[in-house]
């Protein structure tokens, strides 16, 4: 809907797009996102996101993503005209809303608005005239892109998709070998409905904040690190996670190769499940650290989920944690 490249400076602000492939696509530095609202971007048979942006120095502001297919806001560098080893700038994220979106339940004469989505026959199905719904339950279509009149309404086939498969937020550092970043800052967003983890710092970073976030009705983790940059330090403070985790992840999980440095503190974690696809999971859940930090969070797991897993860190604090 939205493309933008090469123009550094810009200010893309208070748009509102929808019914796209990509909500919004921009790849240059020094750009301000701000008071959008993207939506509905799932009638697509491709993994697209509803924002996709690259670039240094940014800030991504007071957004509002709802109802997608893959990610809400992805975030990754472009190297290839870069200084060998640069460090690339800042990007910040504040007071965006991202919901992935769920599915209502059919029921008879019933009011469903446009936009509204159902999982029926093991397909996503999208609500494109709004009305009442019959007496009897349709048949619904398995195929693509048809549809089916149901009452008042007219149901769309979107496939076997989901919404909100992926993460609210992905933040790719490079993947090369000679460049990272720096100064990633999240704070202050909330993130709900996802398949995947809430909020993802992955590739080569050499440090971030994630503070202040809530995060919540995640299928993978709330706050997945994962570092390749030795000298990192991550700061994981005052965020709520409720009920993430609830197909395979941890509440918190810190999990890389070089990370040196993560301060874990004053975090709520609600109802992080027992169990998932990998296993008991844990509150928090840290690896490979060297110099970390956990304190002053409150754990209120599910019965039988680890309140806190460290293994291989060195140099570990953990202080005035409280599990019930």
């Amino acid at each position: 809907a939205m493309m933008e490249d090469g123009q550094a400076h810009a200010h893309i602000a208070f748009n509102d797009i929808s019914n796209v492939m990509i909500g919004l696509l921009h790849a240059s530095p020094s750009a301000t996102i701000i008071g959008n609202s993207i939506h509905d971007i799932a009638d697509s048979q491709f993994s697209q996101h509803c924002m996709y942006v690259g670039g240094e120095n940014m800030t991504i502001a007071s957004n509002i993503v709802r109802n997608f297919r893959y990610s809400g806001i992805k975030c990754y560098f472009y190297t290839g005209s870069l200084v060998t080893g640069r460090d690339l700038g800042r990007v910040t994220l504040t007071g965006n809303i991202v919901d992935g979106g769920a599915g209502k339940a059919w029921s008879a004469t019933t009011t469903y608005g446009l936009d509204d989505y159902l999982y029926k026959s093991s397909r996503l199905q999208r609500c494109i005239v709004a009305g009442t719904s019959g007496g009897v339950e349709p048949t619904w279509t398995t195929a693509t892109g048809t549809t089916v009149v149901d009452g008042g309404v007219t149901w769309k086939c979107l496939g076997t998709q989901k919404l909100g498969e992926s993460s609210g937020f992905e933040l790719n550092g490079p993947s090369d070998a000679v460049h990272y970043t720096n100064g990633m800052v999240v704070t202050g967003n909330m993130i709900a409905r996802m398949n995947g983890y809430g909020i993802g710092l992955v590739y080569k970073m050499h440090g971030a904040k994630v503070q202040g976030n809530d995060v919540r009705d995640c299928g993978g983790a709330g706050i997945l690190v994962h570092s390749l940059v030795t000298g990192s330090h991550f700061d994981v403070s005052r965020n709520t996670l409720v009920r993430v985790g609830t197909i395979d992840g941890h509440g918190i999980q810190l999990s890389a190769t070089a990370l040196t440095e993560c301060d874990v503190k004053d975090n709520m974690l609600d109802a992080v499940p027992a169990a998932g696809g990998s296993g008991v999971q844990s509150n928090i859940y840290a690896a490979n650290c060297a110099g970390l930090r956990i304190i002053g969070n409150r754990m209120i797991g599910a019965a039988g989920a680890q309140a806190l897993t460290v293994s291989a860190c060195t140099a570990v604090v953990v202080q005035r944690n409280l599990s019930d």
